[in-house]
């Protein structure tokens, strides 16, 4: 008996011991997932089912059990079953951490990216960019290189700013509302930097102006430097990656509505041919209807053509039996006349 890929997978899953472990790390965020990261190698493990977020970016010291998760199309990952977490170098502080929640938790819809397009079509995008960056130019080139000829269906208003949390905020509280989605983008940089790039004040801000956002401010390490991915619709890793994604979603709406367009269209040729069609049978039963009364309408009129020969025939029997009867009554009256003359006669000679 031989054993698959998967066999062997779930025999490591299952057989693997739980193992009891102390491990340090800083709490990270990447792709959505909560990380204890390795600063130095960039080397993370899952936590499992624990939600670090008040942790993140502190360095913690984490007790625990080893386990792993088989992924059920390959690969195994290692996660630890958090007993008990403790800081030993503070990340963000407590009364920030409690802000976050407070502005994760009044925004109460997210959209992904993908899912932009059925709100508002066609779109108004307004980009936030730093003060002589030409980081929006690569977040364009990324849409247009995507969206092809369906990017006429999306407009840009690109906005300069400073990335301070007090500047970004008041930017974003100046803003007319004249959009239908927020992108703020920026290139990659030092850690310290990219962690500066708004704040609080910025967050509260974007959540109370009730758009979609999108953030863009770093590469693959540089994930949730910024308080402002806790309240972003959805995170990318760079400028160029959130306009192919843009471009993509509005690329996808466009042929799914071509697509459901021609569905309609064939839709209403096909009820216009039943509907032809059902014309046609009715003419066909009116034609059917109507060559029935036609050959009724004949059989009438032979039928009445049979009855005047017949009427006629009489009407000449009749004439002739009256022209018979007309020259014997002439007869009878020329031997009726004779029958009275000789009757005067012969009365004459008696009286003689």
């Amino acid at each position: 008996m031989h054993l698959t890929p998967k066999d062997i997978l779930d025999m490591v899953g299952v057989g693997l011991p739980r193992k009891e472990v102390v491990v340090r790390g800083t709490v990270k965020r990447i792709n959505s997932y909560y990380k204890l990261m390795e600063n130095d190698t960039g080397i993370d493990i899952d936590f499992g089912d624990y939600d670090p977020l008040e942790y993140l970016n502190a360095k913690v010291e984490v007790e625990g059990w080893l386990t792993c998760y088989v992924h059920p199309i390959g690969g195994i990952y290692p996660k630890v079953k958090v007993r008990n977490i403790k800081v030993v170098e503070e990340g963000v502080q407590i009364n920030l951490r409690e802000q976050i929640r407070e502005l994760v938790s009044m925004k109460q819809e997210r959209t992904l990216i993908e899912d932009l397009p059925e709100k508002a079509f066609p779109l108004k995008v307004l980009v936030l960019h730093g003060r002589g960056a030409q980081t929006h130019f690569d977040f364009k080139r990324g849409f247009d290189k995507t969206a092809g000829s369906c990017r006429e269906y999306v407009s840009f208003d690109f906005v300069e700013t400073g990335l301070s949390d007090e500047e970004l905020a008041s930017t974003i509280e100046s803003l007319d509302g004249e959009f239908d989605a927020v992108f703020l983008v920026r290139g990659g940089g030092a850690e310290h930097d990219i962690s500066r790039v708004g704040g609080y004040l910025s967050a509260r801000a974007l959540v109370m102006l009730g758009k979609p956002f999108y953030i863009a401010i770093g590469h693959s390490l540089d994930t949730n430097l910024s308080l402002l991915e806790h309240v972003a619709d959805q995170s990318f890793e760079t400028p160029t990656m959130a306009g192919v994604a843009l471009g993509k979603a509005v690329l996808r709406h466009v042929k799914l509505k071509e697509v459901e367009n021609l569905q309609a269209l064939l839709l209403m040729e096909r009820k216009d041919k039943e509907e032809l069609l059902n014309a046609l049978n009715e003419m066909q039963i009116k034609l059917k209807e109507a060559e029935e009364l036609r050959a009724m309408l004949i059989e009438e009129r032979r039928e009445k053509e049979r009855m005047l020969r017949e009427m006629q025939e009489k009407i000449a029997m009749v004439v002739a039996e009256n022209k018979e009867r007309t020259k014997e009554n002439l007869k009878l009256q020329k031997e009726l006349s004779r029958f009275k003359t000789y009757t005067l006669l012969l009365g004459a000679v008696v009286l003689f």
